[in-house]
Formats: C-alpha cells, sequence, structure tokens
C-alpha cells in the first residue's frame, strides 16, 4: 500500500525584474536582475483559509440579518406606540366632549343657583385635565410617527390604522424550530466556525530580504553577490 499525501497548491508564477545604473571606479555600467518565484501552499491550510473566509462571510450576513432584524422590531414597536396613541386619542376626544358638557351644565346651575362655585371649578379642573392628556397623546403620536418614518426612510408624513387586539396563539413547536435560524445565533455559529478554521493554520512567518548595497557594486550583470549574507535576510518564527 502506498500512502498518498495532499497535493500542495500552487499559485501562478511571479516574475521580478530590476534595471538601474552601477557607478565604480571610473566605470559605468548598467545592472539588470531578472528572477522567477512560484509560492506552494498545502492543501490543509489552503481549506482552513477558505474555511475561514467562509465563516467570516457568514459572520457578517448574519450581522446584516441582525440589523435588519433589529431595524423590524423597532419599527413595529413605533407603529404599535402609534396605534395606541391614536387609540387614545379618539377614547379621550369623547371623553373632552362628555367634560365640556359636564362643565357647561356645572355653569349653568351655578349662575342659576342651584350649586356651589367649587362644582364648576371642579368640572373645569376635569375639563383642563383631559385637554392636557390629550395633548399628551398627540404629542406620543407625533414622536411615534416620526421614529417610524426615520426607519422607514420615508419622506412624506405617515399615518397608521389598526388595532391592538392580541393575536391568536402562537405556534410553540414551529417558534423552536426557527429558533437555530435566528441572526445572533447564526453570528455565534459562524464565529465559532472561523476560530475553528485559523486552528488548523500552523503558523505564520515573514522574511526581511537584505541587500549590501556596496558589495553589488562588484558584480557587472548579477546582483546577488550583495544578498544572502549571514544576518542579511531576518526571517522568523519558525517551526
Amino acid at each position: 500500500l502506498r500512502k498518498r499525501h495532499p497535493v500542495p497548491e500552487k499559485s501562478n508564477p511571479e516574475i521580478d525584474a530590476a534595471l538601474g545604473n552601477r557607478n565604480g571606479p571610473g566605470t559605468r555600467f548598467t545592472d539588470f536582475e531578472v528572477g522567477l518565484g512560484q509560492s506552494f501552499e498545502p492543501g490543509a491550510r489552503r481549506s482552513a483559509r477558505i474555511a475561514g473566509g467562509n465563516a467570516a462571510i457568514a459572520q457578517s450576513s448574519a450581522n446584516i440579518d441582525e440589523v435588519t432584524r433589529t431595524v423590524l422590531r423597532l419599527a413595529a414597536s413605533a407603529y404599535y406606540r402609534a396605534v395606541h396613541a391614536n387609540e387614545r386619542i379618539k377614547l379621550l376626544n369623547a371623553t373632552h366632549e362628555l367634560a365640556a358638557s359636564v362643565y357647561a351644565t356645572a355653569d349653568r346651575r351655578f349662575k342659576a343657583g342651584d350649586i356651589a362655585v367649587l362644582d364648576v371649578n371642579i368640572a373645569r379642573t376635569s375639563l383642563a385635565r383631559v385637554r392636557a392628556e390629550r395633548e399628551g397623546a398627540e404629542a406620543s403620536k407625533a414622536l411615534a410617527l416620526g421614529e417610524l418614518r426615520q426607519l422607514l426612510r420615508l419622506e412624506n408624513d405617515v399615518g397608521v390604522e389598526g388595532s391592538l387586539a392580541l393575536p391568536g396563539a402562537t405556534d410553540l413547536t414551529a417558534a423552536l424550530q426557527t429558533a437555530s435560524q435566528r441572526p445572533e445565533l447564526r453570528g455565534l455559529e459562524a464565529a465559532i466556525a472561523e476560530a475553528d478554521a485559523e486552528r488548523h493554520i500552523a503558523g505564520l512567518t515573514c522574511l526581511n530580504e537584505g541587500t549590501i548595497r556596496d558589495w553589488t557594486k562588484h558584480g557587472k550583470f548579477n546582483v546577488t553577490q550583495g544578498k544572502n549574507w549571514d544576518a542579511s535576510g531576518a526571517i522568523g518564527p519558525w517551526l
């Protein structure tokens, strides 16, 4: 039996070229350098890198879904607050008519001498309280509609119509089945996958190529004589 090792992945060859003038004692010449490089990457490392990239994309998609979900939740909250304020305004309008009628009746009876002025003041205070509550409800509605228009990026004024009646019973089984698709859970799964992909990368290393420029003047057509000296090409860390 022959054990097969994964074939390293390779990229396209790279060609480097350099050209310049060299001045020496009593001489001047043109120096050029041509290099050909080919990098190889183990298949496992490439797969880990791709897995990490896919996990990062999945996490970004989950974050976008979470932002969308947050905006929808805020828009729904603003909508129901506007509906609630609208219902309050309708109720307070009817209450205002009743309070105004009570105040008018109390004023007529006071002028007729049937009741004391205290009863008129109580009716007037009740009417003022209803007016203040109605103005507060109108302000709450305007605030909720402003938030809704801002969240939905609407330029014109908006109006809402709806009911505050409770919906039907929630299907618990369906809710549990869709719980795994929540954006925040998908984001955590993507982060775990990205972290797991990075575990397969053995390590990274850096090379700092060094050139002794004065020594390159000794070479007429090649500058490699000034490279690869001891301690001129720092590299590390290594396994």
